[in-house]
């Protein structure tokens, strides 16, 4: 069994878990942006404070456009949901870099959180990333060990994720992808969403 040894990471599952049922204020230093996918739509708010390279590499990526026509790759149901590499037929995009592991200090896997792909490599996540669609505390870190940086969180659409997960794979197997959807899951853009208008409290007197 894990032992937390840090308070903030108890912290940070809890407003991780308020956030998911719509019990926390999104901080107003916080991206959001919505995925627009042939599924329907993703919000992911993101976290710089907790992982700030990481959120800098991600919003490269979605400001270029990157995202644009990539596939979802890589499914598995009761697991999570992976893109950020591939566009249609499996062909590879050149990533705009690479970032270090966040994840010592950083944000758990649980349901809903999104988080960077990687090799072996802590060090090696550039645009792939995935989304919890249950707890994964196998994906974190342990003592010294880099887990996968969490920089996000579904606030909107992880029924979406969920759907993707549930559909039907296998065809693309002799392609090396065996957990790649049969039905082709795109998405159609990336973009970075327009803060919410500050709410005003000058007056509570009903205006004539």
């Amino acid at each position: 069994m894990q032992h937390f040894k840090r308070p903030i990471t108890l912290i940070c599952c809890a407003l991780l878990s308020l956030l998911l049922l719509g019990g926390c204020v999104t901080g107003p230093k916080e991206p959001v942006v919505l995925l627009s996918t042939t599924q329907g739509d993703i919000t992911i708010q993101l976290h710089p404070e907790q992982a700030p390279k990481t959120v800098e590499l991600f919003l490269k990526h979605v400001d270029a456009a990157f995202y644009t026509d990539v596939i979802f790759h890589r499914v598995i149901r009761n697991f999570m949901a992976q893109t950020g590499g591939f566009t249609e037929g499996f062909n590879r995009k050149e990533p705009l870099g690479t970032v270090v592991n966040e994840s010592l200090e950083g944000l758990p896997n649980v349901k809903g959180s999104v988080a960077m792909a990687r090799t072996q490599n802590p060090d090696s996540a550039s645009s792939q990333f995935y989304i919890n669609v249950v707890n994964n505390p196998n994906l974190d870190a342990k003592g010294q060990r880099a887990g996968y940086t969490v920089f996000g969180t579904v606030t909107s659409g992880l029924d979406i994720a969920i759907k993707i997960t549930e559909l039907p794979q296998g065809v693309h197997g002799r392609t090396g992808h065996r957990n790649a959807p049969n039905e082709t899951v795109k998405i159609l853009s990336a973009k970075r969403m327009k803060p919410a208008p500050a709410l005003s409290f000058e007056s509570s007197e009903p205006k004539k």
